[in-house]
């Protein structure tokens, strides 16, 4: 089994287990801590986002870096260099983080208190927790970025695996048996992230630094790399802003629940991108070291191939999730008030992310070739388009207005930043990934789901017949998508497998 191999399924294996415990635990949260609750765990995800802004690209540049072939390092010290370098302005950067966090925190729950059936000092002290949490998962960025770039992902998921199923056990125990409080969920992924953190820097030094080389501090090791990793730092802003901006925005005009609801329904359509991000941060290092050989063939058809697998699996299943949300949403939660507050949302959103998971390869493909400005200019030109609009559909029609925003915005990625970028970068498979990646799969998989409406009602109860109708459905759907794509994802796994 080729290394590719190992890292897409040791990937696929975190991610799965990633979608089951929240399978258990978001029924698990809305049930012993309230929709009010969950709406602190989107809030600190919206955080998250906005605090790894203080990444700067540095981990970016650090996988890229490492993932590059031997000839391409100059010494093993600038490489030990790179890595403590950038640890030690990591700690720095978290702790800068940790004080704007808690410096701000009454103007970030301003809105949530005078709102919320929680208390203030519950809130408040979730903001600290979460200060302290997102200082830690910063780290934890760090050490993931260099153990992607050195290509060791079976052994990174392997600890973090194992880390998430104690992480799980903690929660559930906690929330059932000792406290079922709000502030245990941070805590407990509070402890769970030092752990994460000592784990990960023995694993990446030992890899990296065998001979125990003495490493320094080193400005200059970054230098030259300055202008690639503020490129991937300013995308990573215009981005957060466009994706996050929905969030802040709604913290704002609806009341804790009703946001509750919106990050629910976020959180339910973003599970697919597990796979995704499975797949990506497996290919990804292979085509930086291509590219790095000057083998654009190679980086040509591992390009295509990747993106062709990852639509033929998120594209079937965004679609079926799409069809039968009720039914799927309903047998998850069974509580028809859930459901019915958030099954417009969840079809929403989960349009965006198929689209959004078809452009994933391509951002890296951009990445790989050091192209930042191009998701620069797209990005501003968004900015300047759908903010204003943003304002405008949430004050108007709340959340299903500003989920909207985030099918449109995926949309318009899909047909306008192809053309440009394969117009410079592979230009001659711009049809054929059109036809392969988008076109193929949406057509074949979204004829099947329509027929199967006739046979298979969402109005009503759903049986075991249902199901397994349903489940017929994304199977012949996938077959027959693999059948028709040029590279026959596969064919590409069982490759894989074999190697």
């Amino acid at each position: 089994m080729s290394k590719i191999a190992k890292n897409i399924i040791s990937n696929i294996g975190l991610q799965f287990w990633l979608v089951i415990s929240q399978i258990v635990l978001v029924p698990l949260y809305i049930h012993f801590l309230g929709v009010e609750a969950f709406g602190l765990v989107g809030f600190y995800t919206s955080l998250t986002a906005v605090f790894f802004l203080l990444d700067f690209g540095f981990s970016a540049t650090l996988q890229q870096e490492l993932a590059k072939s031997n000839k391409d390092v100059i010494s093993p010290n600038d490489r030990i260099n790179l890595i403590r370098t950038l640890e030690l302005t990591y700690l720095i950067l978290a702790g800068l983080g940790i004080v704007l966090i808690l410096l701000s925190k009454d103007f970030l729950t301003q809105n949530m208190i005078l709102d919320s059936k929680l208390g203030a000092e519950t809130i408040l002290n979730c903001v600290v927790a979460i200060a302290f949490l997102l200082a830690s998962r910063m780290l934890i960025g760090l050490y993931i970025g260099a153990l992607n770039g050195l290509q060791q992902q079976f052994k990174l998921n392997l600890i973090l695996i194992i880390l998430e199923v104690i992480k799980f056990i903690s929660i559930v125990l906690c929330l059932v048996f000792f406290w079922n409080h709000i502030l245990a969920y941070f805590l407990i992924n509070i402890i769970i992230g030092v752990a994460t953190i000592l784990l990960l820097n023995r694993i990446v030094w030992k890899q990296e630094n065998p001979d125990r080389l003495k490493a320094h501090f080193q400005f200059q090791v970054i230098k030259n790399k300055l202008k690639f990793t503020l490129g991937v730092s300013l995308i990573s802003i215009i981005s957060v802003i466009l994706t996050q901006a929905d969030k802040f925005l709604l913290t704002r005009l609806v009341n804790l629940e009703e946001f509750g609801y919106y990050t629910l329904a976020f959180s339910i359509a973003a599970i697919p991108m597990k796979f995704v991000s499975s797949v990506s941060a497996a290919i990804y290092p292979r085509m930086v070291f291509d590219y790095s050989l000057g083998n654009e063939e190679s980086l040509s058809k591992t390009y295509q191939k990747s993106c062709q697998l990852i639509s033929f699996v998120i594209v079937p299943v965004c679609l079926a999730l799409f069809f039968y949300t009720n039914p799927i949403l309903s047998l998850w939660f069974k509580n028809e008030l859930v459901v019915n507050k958030i099954e417009w949302l969840v079809k929403i959103f989960v349009l965006g992310f198929m689209l959004n998971g078809i452009m994933t390869m391509p951002y890296y493909l951009q990445l790989v070739y050091r192209w930042t400005s191009l998701s620069i200019i797209k990005n501003l030109v968004a900015l300047i388009i759908f903010i204003p609009l943003l304002i405008y559909l949430v004050r108007n029609f709340g959340v299903i207005g500003a989920s909207c925003i985030w099918l449109v915005l995926n949309g318009l990625y899909v047909i306008i930043e192809i053309p440009v970028m394969h117009s410079v970068l592979l230009p001659r498979i711009q049809f054929k990934w059109y036809l392969n990646c988008v076109a193929i799969p949406i057509l074949v998989a979204g004829a099947f789901y329509y027929l199967g409406q006739f046979a298979i009602r969402s109005d009503v109860s759903f049986g075991i017949v249902e199901w397994i109708l349903i489940s017929l459905l994304i199977l012949v759907s996938m077959f027959s998508i693999n059948k028709l794509m040029s590279e026959q994802p596969l064919s590409f796994l069982n490759k894989l497998l074999r190697a």
